[in-house]
């Protein structure tokens, strides 16, 4: 990795939030470009910026798209990306993408990248040791995308998270099998977010890929704020992450379907190539995270 090219990333600071998005899918012809749906993503970004977390964790590093915004938007933050090398959703990253990875940080911000697999206890360990013993604000879910995978993550992570902090998924929309086969995180997210609070961000559901869907499972979280994405909220009555962890053990029915999505559905055209066609997405074959 070119020194130019980090010290480009280095330098780089944004006023809004339209500048930062569209510095992600610009650099380096699309070095980082996120592998996000532009409108849900800046959802995302816009209720962690009023949040402030100050300990994240990501689950699925990839191309490092989110990843870097994550960065720019949490000024002083403790971070920590997990990806699995040579993984079945991912395929993890080069270790000579490292240094541009850690250029990502801001002065002030502890950034740690773990090269592990996350279901691993070990992994867990490591995760749980850089905290110090402090708790999570916000887990941001987007490794193994099967349904056991993605209820793996859930069950082995969230419970690091305080009580009113934030757990995110990534693509909880049906994903058809000609985009990729054994993605089945929209089963899990409809069967757990029942027990939250919570909101989505989906631009349109016939999509075919993304979607983010938040957890916020304390009373007078921000709910139904649309934030330039289509929202949804839900019930306030869900327990802790950590008590619903321990219960959420719920296997996948046997006839779960993946849906097609509906006939003349379109895309963002905006952004990076796998944002505009979802045929290209890395979901598909072999690859996830963002």
């Amino acid at each position: 990795m070119s020194q130019e090219l980090i010290n480009e990333l280095r330098s780089f600071r944004h006023r809004t939030l339209d500048e930062l998005l569209d510095f992600a899918w610009g650099f380096a012809n699309g070095l980082i470009g996120p592998w996000q749906v532009r409108s849900e993503i800046r959802a995302l970004l816009e209720l962690l910026a009023q949040r402030q977390p100050r300990a994240m964790l990501e689950i699925g590093t990839a191309n490092g798209g989110s990843l870097f915004l994550f960065c720019r938007v949490l000024p002083g933050a403790r971070i920590i990306s997990i990806d699995l090398p040579g993984g079945a959703f991912g395929g993890g990253y080069d270790e000579s993408r490292e240094p541009l990875y850690r250029a990502f940080a801001l002065p002030g911000q502890e950034l740690h990248l773990i090269r592990a697999d996350s279901h691993q206890p070990a992994t867990r360990r490591q995760a749980a040791a850089l905290l110090q013993g402090k708790p999570l604000d916000f887990l941001f879910i987007d490794g193994d995308h099967t349904y056991s995978g993605v209820q793996a993550d859930f069950e082995m992570y969230s419970p690091l998270v305080r009580r009113e902090g934030l757990v995110a998924f990534h693509d909880i929309v049906v994903v058809p099998p000609h985009i990729a086969v054994g993605v089945d995180v929209h089963t899990y997210w409809q069967r757990i977010r029942s027990h939250y609070h919570f909101q989505e961000f989906i631009e349109n559901p016939a999509q075919g890929w993304g979607g983010i869907g938040v957890l916020t499972p304390a009373p007078g979280s921000p709910v139904g704020d649309r934030a330039g994405a289509a929202a949804a909220t839900g019930p306030a009555t869900g327990p802790a992450h950590a008590a619903l962890a321990a219960t959420a053990n719920v296997p996948a029915p046997a006839d779960t379907a993946v849906a097609s999505p509906a006939a003349g559905a379109s895309n963002r055209t905006d952004g990076s190539r796998a944002e505009r066609d979802p045929g290209n997405h890395p979901l598909g074959p072999g690859a996830a995270g963002d």
